[in-house]
């Protein structure tokens, strides 16, 4: 799995132009795009090549899903929530469940997955 320096790292990209972010690409650099993908692209993406041609659109991708993963999985945990402090368990887990049923990132899919195994004794 990724760790956070690897998503640290995501951040730090994210405030270069294309021009320097282009500059960053090296075999650590690479390694750590490999682990992200891995953990936040579906499926048919997580093999694809980094090389300094598509490491500015990579990283650039994998920013979205970053941010797209956690913006989805935030939505479900609220409303998991709110509908746990109402007495619905059974609503949320239905939440969670949705939630993997949607979500195409490791990351984020164990995470909900996490959340929906909390609620095993409630």
């Amino acid at each position: 799995m990724s760790d956070t320096t690897d998503f640290d790292q995501l951040d730090y990209w994210g405030s270069l132009s294309d021009n320097d972010l282009r500059q960053q690409f090296a075999e650590t650099s690479r390694n750590a795009l490999m682990r992200m993908l891995q953990e936040l692209a579906s499926e048919e993406s997580r093999g694809v090549e980094v090389r300094p041609d598509n490491f500015v659109e990579l990283v650039k991708q994998v920013r979205d899903l970053k941010r797209s993963g956690a913006r989805s999985l935030g939505d479900a945990i609220i409303k998991a929530g709110k509908l746990i402090d109402e007495g619905l368990v059974e609503e949320a887990r239905i939440v969670y469940q949705e939630s993997l049923g949607a979500c195409d990132s490791r990351f984020y899919r164990q995470i909900a997955l996490d959340q929906l195994k909390s609620l095993a004794n409630r």
